[in-house]
């Protein structure tokens, strides 16, 4: 008797031939990348059904070893009785055809066909103890549809061949195989609509995806769609059937710091799920009304990394497209930190984000740095695109530019010398001087408490799409540039008017990040070190909204509300600086309401609406 295990498993064995031995067959560089892909795809779409133990992916082996793996396999379905488990036999590399038989050509194979293993032989193999699923990227890749048609009818074997009987297969030097990006394509977006994983289900995606030369064979009625189910997403469909209303519902009254928990928590639910919360919330839905815009950048950002992680999709590029072009700048913040994997080399969200910003339609100054951020690691980075927006007029946003453009990949990072003359040259004086007196800061030698700010660790950028980032960034800082800084030995070993003296100097510096560090530092310490507190008030009226929100944090600890009140002032807002809405949910609340007032004509009704409703979940 057998133990019931429930759900049928999948293993998958994936071969990519990119060497041959003999002239006979021309290398295929890109087979062993194809190979990892698919392997990669079902193990993602698979989750708990992916066999690990006896799946494989491999790289030029010979038809003898391709012929001992696959006997043991099939020995070992048969001593466990696994006859409901599902085999994939993926393979990507030259195929031979002799008098309608297909042969598959392993790494030695020659001119007569040695070191080759045909379709039948493989099918054979098995026999009626596995359910078998060959993807074959080969060229004449249909023939084995006719080629074992006899026996296929009496085996549980599906096919799918990725061009017809007499064609080739068709593969790009740099992007692989053309069937098999559409295939992991295909397995990614039935993946992130939490749908059912077929056969079927897989070739009518290819289809719709635009390609058309791929062939499918379901075998006999025994193995047609219902019973080749490589992965059923009912009991997950059933569990979260009201889970997106429920998720919506606590968003609306949830502080913050759960709202941002909330959105990052999003990355363990079926893709589908987490997809159609951000259309709701986004209000992309025609039937939904659109939720109130959020004002915390951590939530925004939360919600952008939730996009950024999910798979590659048509639903997904539909969503940072349309967040893209939302008239929010809130939503548009969302999307590009959506995208920022993407634009590298994503050349249709690139482009769009580009020509939004050249046309003014992304314009808000949170908006227009993150597109300048995360858009200057594309080949096609234009620096002067960014220079007649408004990151141009400011200290702070002309060092964003230089940043991105040093790291832009046409920059030579050898040559930084020339290629800051090309920068230099397309600067007037004052944002020359600017620029070069932020240069000096980072690069001069400094002394005391300056050589303590430029010489603090920053904590740099996290793994790409890794879903543990809420605890890193509460951890390790909240964004990439973001300073540790240490000021002990400096404080203990300085006497107080230099200490004094050089905190006051403090507001000259010209890196933000610097500045932002300093109050933090002081924030934390300041039962110890509250007495020099007083110097770094300048930090309340500093240009830099970040750095004046930070300057907050610090002197509600030394003042009343009603003290603070009058030093924070609208004296020079004008969509200059990120920040002003984090800035505003920092402030106690008589300093909020006193606030609010006076910058009224900074906001729209929707940023008023949001921001008040921000504050009041706290």
């Amino acid at each position: 008797m057998t133990e019931d295990r429930g759900d049928s498993l999948l293993s998958i064995v994936s071969i990519g031939i990119s060497h041959y031995v003999h002239d006979t067959y021309s290398d295929i560089p890109c087979a062993k990348q194809d190979a990892q892909r698919v392997y990669d795809a079902f193990r993602a779409a698979l989750g708990r059904s992916f066999q690990y133990h006896s799946s494989i992916c491999l790289e030029n082996i010979t038809s003898q070893t391709a012929r001992t793996l696959l006997e043991q396999m099939s020995q070992s379905r048969q001593d466990e009785h696994n006859y409901d488990d599902v085999l994939v036999i993926y393979f990507s590399g030259h195929a031979a055809l002799d008098k309608d038989e297909i042969s598959l050509c392993f790494t030695q194979c020659d001119s007569s066909l040695t070191g080759s293993l045909s379709i039948r032989e493989i099918v054979q193999i098995f026999r009626r103890n596995t359910k078998l699923l060959l993807i074959l990227d080969c060229c004449y890749a249909g023939m084995a549809l006719k080629s074992v048609e006899t026996d296929i009818n009496g085996l549980r074997a599906a096919i799918l061949a990725s061009c017809g009987c007499y064609d080739r297969a068709v593969f790009n030097a740099e992007e692989g195989s053309v069937f098999t990006k559409v295939l992991c394509a295909a397995i990614q977006e039935i993946q992130s609509e939490n749908a059912e994983l077929s056969v079927s289900s897989i070739a009518k995606l290819i289809f719709e995806l635009g390609y058309r030369d791929a062939c499918v064979h379901l075998g006999s009625a025994e193995v047609g769609d219902t019973a080749f189910m490589l992965a059923s997403n009912q009991k997950s469909l059933s569990f979260y059937s009201d889970f997106p209303e429920r998720f919506i519902t606590q968003l609306r009254v949830s502080n913050a710091r759960v709202r941002e928990a909330m959105w990052y928590s999003l990355q363990d639910v079926p893709e589908g799920t987490a997809l159609t919360i951000c259309e709701k919330v986004f209000g992309l839905e025609q039937t939904n009304h659109r939720e109130i815009s959020e004002a915390s950048w951590l939530v925004r950002r939360a919600a952008g990394s939730l996009v950024s992680c999910l798979s590659d999709s048509r639903r997904k590029k539909a969503l940072l497209l349309a967040l893209l072009s939302s008239p929010y700048w809130q939503d548009q913040c969302v999307g590009l930190i959506g995208a920022r994997y993407l634009l590298a080399n994503e050349q249709e969200l690139f482009l769009t984000v580009q020509e939004k910003v050249k046309k003014g339609l992304i314009n808000r100054i949170d908006a227009v740095w993150l597109a300048n951020l995360y858009s200057c690691e594309n080949p096609d980075y234009d620096v002067k695109i960014y220079l007649i927006t408004n990151l141009s007029k400011t200290q702070w946003g002309l060092c964003e530019l230089l940043k991105a453009y040093t790291k832009s990949k046409y920059s030579d990072k050898d040559d930084r010398i020339v290629n800051l003359d090309q920068f230099f040259s397309l600067l007037d004086d004052k944002q020359l001087a600017h620029v070069q007196g932020y240069i000096s800061y980072t690069q001069s030698d400094q002394k005391g408490l300056r050589k303590e700010l430029v010489n603090a660790r920053s904590r740099g950028r996290l793994p790409e799409k890794a879903k543990h980032k809420f605890i890193l960034s509460l951890l390790y800082g909240s964004w990439r540039d973001q300073k540790h800084i240490d000021l002990s030995p400096f404080l203990e070993n300085a006497k107080n008017r230099t200490i004094e003296s050089q905190l006051e100097d403090a507001s000259k510096i010209p890196c933000c990040e610097s500045k932002m560090g300093l109050l933090t530092y002081f924030t934390d310490t300041y039962s110890k070190n509250k007495k020099y507190v007083f110097h770094l008030q300048w930090a309340l009226n500093d240009p830099n909204l970040w750095v004046r929100r930070e300057a907050v944090k610090l002197h509600s600890l030394r003042m009343s509300p009603k003290k603070l009140e009058p030093l924070v002032q609208n004296d020079d807002f004008d969509n200059f600086y990120p920040g002003i809405m984090d800035l505003f949910l920092a402030l106690p609340l008589s300093v909020f309401q006193h606030a609010t007032q006076q910058w009224w004509d900074s906001f729209t009704p929707d940023e008023y609406a949001s921001l008040k409703h921000a504050y009041a979940l706290g």
